[in-house]
């Protein structure tokens, strides 16, 4: 099990088939079962994207399974869903714990 510190008030614990997001003591775990939904539909949009396909139908996908699942992802995955980071939202799911925040210094690791 990895433990990281995603912010100030922000942990986040993770084996390969579950994340837990602990927020102002709101704890969120998402299993890999809820991912996977959520996962597959970003890596059609993209490939939808690459191929110059229409992508209407792939977004109001999205859309809703956002909506389903907004209570039980993390603050870093619905913020990336809600300004439509779709890359970074499958990079998230991808690294199956946390993607570093890109604005934290390097001389800020833990060690």
């Amino acid at each position: 099990m990895n433990r990281r510190r995603l912010s100030g008030d922000v942990d986040a614990v993770g084996t390969p088939d579950t994340l837990t997001v602990t927020r102002k003591a709101k704890e969120v775990v998402v299993t890999s079962e809820q991912a996977a939904p959520l996962q597959n539909a970003l890596e059609n949009l993209m490939d939808s994207i690459e191929k110059r396909e229409p992508i209407t139908d792939h977004l109001l996908h999205l859309s809703r399974l956002q909506k389903k699942l907004a209570p039980v992802t993390s603050p870093q995955l619905n913020h990336f869903l809600q300004n439509r980071s779709y890359t970074k939202a499958l990079e998230y799911l991808r690294n199956g714990i946390v993607m570093e925040d890109p604005s934290r210094p390097d001389c800020d690791d833990d060690t």
